[in-house]
């Protein structure tokens, strides 16, 4: 059995409608808490112009349904795991989220700055759709990472590891990518700006092994 879903771009991530509900992915409000993780698969085929909108069809037996029940574990681990901090098993990613932004909470990182940061401390930090992921159990993560003793994402823009190419682009080796991924830690906000920003904050993560 197959079921549409439609996406739709808006400002501040995309409005997804299932079966008559909507929902935004990368919001506050999610269906189920499920779908924006799916949505996070998807990003590399939709379009980021305000107003475009997509359909997908989605084989239940192997897609949505799996998203939708399978529920997220999130726990507080410590140094044998690799990392202290907050362990996030959900939508085929597991990893773990330092309990400290990078260089004590230092607000003012380009992208190319925290990634140099995170090398020279043999760290590393989300991939877009790990951040994605962040997003939708935000509430549930920032619980726990101050239950563990360590600081809430703060309002503030968190950079990725990735770097946004265009579509159209992503086939030239010489394409120089001038904006990266973001995304804010308390309203689920994602995105993409400029890298030569100078207001990202960093927060170090350790990935393991995918569960499934």
């Amino acid at each position: 059995m197959q079921k549409k879903i439609t996406i739709e771009t808006v400002s501040n991530g995309f409005l997804v409608e299932l079966g008559g509900e909507k929902a935004i992915a990368f919001g506050r409000e999610t269906i189920g808490g499920s779908i924006g993780g799916l949505i996070a698969d998807m990003l590399p085929e939709l379009k980021r112009m305000p107003g475009d909108t997509m359909e997908v069809y989605i084989d239940t037996d192997k897609g949505i349904d799996h998203h939708i029940n399978e529920p997220a574990l999130i726990d507080i681990v410590g140094e044998d795991y690799g990392m202290e901090g907050v362990r996030v098993q959900a939508l085929g990613e597991d990893f773990i989220i330092s309990l400290h932004d990078a260089e004590g909470g230092k607000d003012n990182f380009t992208y190319d700055e925290a990634m140099k940061w995170l090398e020279e401390h043999g760290q590393h930090t989300f991939t877009r759709k790990q951040a994605g992921i962040i997003c939708i159990y935000i509430d549930e993560i920032n619980d726990k990472l101050v239950e563990a003793g360590g600081e809430a994402f703060a309002a503030d823009w968190y950079t990725t590891n990735e770097l946004y190419i265009p579509r159209e682009q992503r086939s030239s080796a010489d394409y120089n990518a001038n904006g990266s991924w973001y995304f804010t830690g308390t309203n689920g906000c994602f995105n993409t700006y400029s890298r030569y920003h100078e207001h990202f904050r960093c927060r170090p993560s350790l990935a393991l092994a995918k569960p499934y």
